[in-house]
């Protein structure tokens, strides 16, 4: 086949040009429009792709513009915005057009099947970046699916990019922080100035919950929250228990808020204001009236695993399915004074648990009499975690100083600090229960309504 002579895009029939142009990728499109007003105008009237793209900051202060295919979460495409200290003297090759007020900046254009990569280069990237976007914006129309950004690349210059995404974005699906060794300032700053935590999913589990405000967990209408090392005050605890006495959120099962113990609050002024009504009996249990009639529970009590860590907890708990007398009775089981508070909203509890038992149907008293053998068998694994980590500070408290004794690395060839160790105590965790807590995983996996998400910060975690 002999070589075809170049020529011009516009002298084809219309029909035969919007065909051409519907093959055409992104990127390809992307830059052709910047060459003729004609063919960025039919670009935006008669190419039309159901996508959505992700904006992401990558190493050392770059920012690219990825083009996802939402269906098969999928992408081939990126427009990037790099630093001129990372332009090598090969690619300095200027572009000819016009983007926004930039005029002729170096550029170069990557590609190997499927991929397909447009790179330009700034003085300052995050400028380009913005320029970048009009231009997409303007050609495409396509929402922001998600932001990723990495905090320790971007040296400290991540309060104009969120002000910026804020301002051209305020509803955007998926935020993802993370980073190494970042200064907790950063991520405070980033959840404060993003705008409202809005999480309307099944579980969310915040390890590192400094940053979280009364705010954030109102505005959350999750089914299960557990918020920890938490930093909220008497005050800040108190009007959310009235926000949650007044039916702030009716999806909620339980809510789990975990203190260190020298930010344990004052309970009596966490408490007050509700009313309560002391149980007669050897425990501290008191019962409180919710607005929409329904009754809750306040125990102080006390959890082994979290004790090992010196951790005390103030938990929220709202049953509305499957809550029986025994259950509220194995409470007691741990109950102390000045170690965790719990609250039950206690849905119709007293008198009608065995006719809500009765209606239930075989599956659903199998998912129940699974989730309960889960949770012990969990239990058992956390205690089981907590004896060997408690060996462990014991062993190293008595080798002392590691170089005052000889014998010290030595020492630390010992079993307790194997992977494989076991001892006699833990012959509980045997196979069927292994097997009971992964097919239980599984089961959560498969009712789950929505696919969980990970938000990773540095030892940050929020299953969404």
């Amino acid at each position: 086949m002999g070589n075809i002579d170049p020529f011009r895009l516009l002298d084809l029939p219309v029909l035969v040009l919007v065909k051409i142009l519907r093959k055409m990728r992104f990127v390809d499109l992307f830059i052709l429009a910047q060459h003729h007003p004609a063919l960025k105008q039919l670009i935006q009237t008669e190419v039309k792709r159901n996508h959505n793209y992700a904006l992401c900051i990558q190493y050392h202060g770059s920012l690219a513009f990825e083009f996802v295919n939402l269906k098969e979460e999928y992408s081939a495409e990126f427009i990037k915005s790099e630093p001129k200290s990372r332009m090598r003297p090969r690619h300095r090759v200027y572009t000819n057009w016009e983007l926004g007020k930039s005029n002729r900046f170096p550029c170069r254009f990557r590609q190997s099947s499927p991929r397909s990569v447009f790179v330009t280069h700034w003085k300052d990237p995050f400028k380009g970046a913005r320029e970048l976007y009009k231009g997409i914006n303007d050609l495409f129309s396509l929402p922001i699916w998600k932001v990723q950004v990495k905090l320790d690349c971007i040296q400290g210059n991540y309060k104009p990019f969120f002000r910026w995404i804020k301002r051209i974005g305020p509803n955007i699906p998926k935020i993802e922080v993370y980073g190494k060794n970042v200064d907790f300032q950063a991520y405070t700053w980033v959840m404060e100035h993003k705008g409202t935590l809005n999480v309307d999913v099944q579980e969310v589990c915040i390890e590192y919950g400094r940053w979280v405000s009364v705010d954030n967990l109102l505005a959350m209408k999750s089914k299960n929250i557990a918020i920890i090392r938490s930093i909220l005050s008497a005050e800040d605890l108190n009007r959310l228990l009235h926000r949650f006495k007044k039916g702030s959120n009716p999806n909620l099962n339980k809510l789990t808020i975990v203190y260190r113990p020298d930010w344990f609050p004052d309970t009596e002024e966490c408490f007050q204001g509700l009313n309560l009504t002391e149980i007669d009996g050897e425990f501290n249990e008191w019962l409180f009236e919710l607005d929409n009639g329904d009754e809750g529970m306040i125990a102080i009590v006390n959890c082994p695993d979290e004790e090992e860590e010196g951790l005390q907890g103030f938990e929220i708990m709202e049953f509305a399915d499957f809550v029986s007398k025994e259950e509220l009775e194995s409470l007691r089981e741990y109950s102390v004074r000045q170690k965790e508070v719990k609250i039950k909203n206690e849905v119709g509890i007293a008198g009608n648990a065995e006719e809500r038992e009765a209606k239930m149907t075989r599956e659903q008293r199998e998912a129940m009499n699974r989730k309960r053998r889960a949770k012990e068998v969990s239990d058992k694994a956390a205690a089981k975690r907590a004896r060997k980590e408690k060996k462990q500070r014991e062993a190293r408290k008595r080798l002392g100083n590691p170089f005052l004794n000889p014998d010290y690395f030595r020492e630390l060839g010992q079993p307790i600090f194997q992977e494989d160790y076991s001892d006699d105590e833990d012959d509980e965790m045997e196979e069927d229960d292994v097997e009971i807590l992964r097919d239980e995983q599984k089961t959560m996996k498969i009712l789950e309504e929505s696919e969980p998400m990970k938000l990773k910060f540095r030892k940050f975690l929020v299953w969404i």
